[in-house]
């Protein structure tokens, strides 16, 4: 895999071929889990087991200095697919689902109008009115394998294993990631037995997540797509 690339930097000269043919089009990739912060070896957490994204990172661009619009993650993703600020729109409230203004288009919908075949599995909680035009398919089945033979695609596929709920012993069991005595508590936790399982089981949830990843570029690799998609995670 050659390279990653944030897709808001790339998408000014991606909008700008319309007309362009497809083979002109690099196919575009967009991994996404949640939660899991830095708890990522190529950024520095040596306890975590991420061979997969150390290899993207190893390939390609680093983001060190990311910053969310909004502390949880509609909201987060409203500023994610418009490129505005949530209270623009009425987006700031949790599932709030507000009706997007005529004149404002998703990035998926200037995809679609790019001759890109557009994706999204499955995360919809967009806080926006879920009919918001863009996607080909927006579902658990979504995927670039569905689309017409020779389009370029834009791909999303969202991952929970790193979701804090995993955290909750109520809902999950996971087996440990780490050894509880070498995690790292943050200062804002207390430095307690339950607290160091909990994060040394959280590791095994990165990994997790980093199999997934795994799984997908392998389908980039396995339909000799690999060279021609940018993937970022």
């Amino acid at each position: 895999m050659k390279k990653i690339l944030f897709l808001f930097a790339f998408g000014c000269s991606l909008f700008s071929a319309v007309n362009s043919t497809a083979a002109d089009k690099p196919n575009i990739l967009w991994i996404v889990s949640e939660d899991n912060s830095l708890y990522i070896n190529c950024f520095g957490d040596k306890l975590a087991k991420t061979p997969n994204i150390d290899g993207l990172a190893a390939d390609g661009v680093r983001y060190k200095m990311a910053y969310s619009n909004a502390a949880v993650c509609a909201p987060a993703r409203t500023t994610l697919i418009l490129g505005m600020y949530p209270p623009s729109v009425g987006g700031e409230h949790m599932r709030s689902q507000v009706p997007l203004p005529g004149f404002i288009k998703s990035y998926a919908k200037y995809l679609q109008e790019a001759g890109y075949y557009t994706t999204n599995n499955s995360k919809k909680d967009y806080n926006l009115d879920q009919d918001f035009p863009g996607w080909d398919e927006s579902s658990n089945n979504a995927h670039w394998k569905n689309r017409p033979a020779g389009k370029p695609f834009f791909a999303i596929f969202n991952t929970s294993d790193t979701h804090e709920s995993r955290l909750h012993p109520s809902r999950h069991t996971f087996p440990l990631g780490a050894d509880p005595a070498a995690v790292h508590v943050p200062a804002y936790l207390p430095d307690t037995p339950t607290v160091r399982n909990r994060i040394a089981t959280y590791y095994h949830c990165i990994s997790v997540m980093d199999d997934f990843v795994g799984e997908k570029l392998k389908e980039l690799e396995d339909a000799g797509l690999a060279e021609d998609t940018i993937v970022f995670y």
